[in-house]
Order: structure tokens, then sequence, then C-alpha cells
């Protein structure tokens, strides 16, 4: 074998190994996880570049490659200029954590969790149907109980007291809360009064305003009943502190606040008998069984 055939055959596999090897390798870093250095990658493909371009493509004859006050020419160049180049694009798009495969991976973990979270809330929303139906077929027992029992039987004669003195299931308080109220001039029902929306409580639903005060004969003041008629804006319900919770017209707060109001003018204006005092006042607010 002459000596330009060994060379033609040495040359051949170097850059054969060259052009190979950064495919392989990426090829690992794709499937198999297995990260490895741009840098390397891009060093092979610009010794395969360079000794093709040496050898077979006219010599490198007027190749530079320079940077900054580094400047090299001819397979130099070639050499570091590819390498440089390949380099930016593979540290780009080879990210040590993040291989195709594990971006898949990681798709296929977020679905499982996804199919878990809907497996569970499936399973929840059956418990909640079954303790539902157990909830229901437990109170049809128990009134069918009741029903049967006699008038005069000890269970018989409580429970007709309790529907007497509206106690328990006969109460007509759903429920009660305290609250902050202010009178306004706009609202000029005695029965209406508007509200923020965040106390939940339902547009059609009686309420009863009540207050733990003594007039000046020692009687306690009286209830006022109302529903909603409207919704307090936004921006006064959301502020930190709030101020007050339910706005009421004058006339419910001159029953509700004689101490505090003198009377109420033709449009609704409240008459207060201290010009600067409080204008945000605590009671309960019931809402009853209906």
């Amino acid at each position: 074998m002459s000596d330009d055939h060994r060379d033609d055959v040495v040359m051949w596999i170097v850059i054969g190994f060259c052009l190979v090897a950064p495919v392989v390798l990426t090829t690992f870093w794709a499937f198999g996880g297995h990260w490895y250095p741009p840098m390397l990658l891009s060093l092979l493909l610009g010794i395969a570049v360079a000794a093709l371009t040496y050898r077979y493509l006219g010599g490198t004859t007027g190749s530079e490659f320079s940077v900054g006050v580094l400047k090299v020419a001819g397979s130099a160049a070639l050499l570091l200029g590819t390498t440089y180049v390949a380099n930016v694009g593979l540290s780009t798009q080879m990210d040590a954590d993040n291989s195709p495969n594990k971006l898949v991976q990681a798709g296929l973990d977020l679905k499982a969790v996804t199919d878990e979270r809907d497996k569970y809330a499936h399973d929840l929303q059956t418990e909640k149907e079954e303790l539902q139906d157990v909830q229901r077929q437990s109170v049809d027992q128990t009134i069918a109980a009741v029903a049967k029992l006699a008038p005069g039987s000890d269970l018989g004669r409580e429970l007709v007291e309790m529907a007497k003195s509206k106690r328990g299931p006969f109460s007509e308080i759903v429920t009660t809360m305290s609250i902050r109220v202010t009178i306004v001039g706009y609202v000029k029902d005695q029965g209406n009064f508007n509200v923020c929306p965040d106390l939940g409580i339902d547009a059609d639903a009686q309420i009863r305003f009540t207050r733990d005060y003594q007039d000046k004969n020692g009687e306690l003041v009286q209830p006022v009943l109302a529903k909603e008629s409207g919704t307090i804006e936004a921006a006064v319900c959301s502020k930190s502190p709030r101020r007050f919770d339910v706005q009421i017209s004058c006339l419910a707060g001159a029953i509700l606040f004689p101490d505090q109001i003198g009377g109420c003018g033709r449009d609704g204006s409240v008459l207060w008998k201290v010009p600067n005092g409080d204008r945000v006042f605590p009671i309960s607010l019931e809402v009853l069984n209906s």
C-alpha cells in the first residue's frame, strides 16, 4: 500500500469518526439523557471539516478566523471557526437537565398526576353522593320514627315543646351574624337594605336587624324586618379594614338607634342628635327561616 493510499485511509477514518461521533453522542443525549459538552461535539465537527477541506476540497488558502486580538489562518482558521459556530448553536440547544426524553417523561409524569387527581376527584364525588344517600335514608328513618310516636310519649311531648318555643329544627332563625351598619339617605324604604356581597346573604331571604339597647323606658328597641334591595360597591366592600357591611334607611335607623337619630328629612336624610358622632354601629343580623 502506497503512502498516499495509507494517508487517505487514515484521513477517512478520522473524518468519519469526527462526523459520526457528534451524531451518535447527540442521539445518546436526546434519547438516553446522557449529556456531553457541546464544545466536544463542536471540536470533533471542526476537525472533520478542516481535514476534509484541507485534503480534498482544494486546501484552506484564504481562510481566516479572528476573535478580538487573536487571528489565525489556514486549517487552524477552519478548525476554530467551525468549532466556534457549531458550539454557539449546540450550547443553546443541548441542556444537561432538559433532554427531549426527559421532557417527554416530564409530560408523561404530569399526565399521570393529572389522571390521579381526576381519579381522586371522581372518588370524592362518589363518596359525597353515597354519604348524601346515607343521610337521606337516615332522615327518612328518623321522620318515620317520629311519625310513629304517641302524643303522650316523653319524646312526643318534648317535640311539641320545642315547636312551641321555636327551638331546634323549629327555630325561626337560620343563622346570626354580627355586622357593622351605617345609615344612608338614598335607601328610602324601611324594609330595604344594601349589603356587601361577600356576606353570602340570599337576596330573597327575610332578614331581621336587632340591637341590644334599652331605651329610656328600659325596653329593648324594636327589631327591623327587611330584605336586600341592592349591593354595596366592590370598592367599598374590598377595603381592609372595612368600615361597614350593611346600609339601612333612615326610617330603620330611627327605630334601631333612637339615641343617635332624632328623625328623618323628607328626602330620607338623617337628622342626627350628635352632629359629629359615630356613623357606623354594631348590630346583629338574623337570617330567618322562611
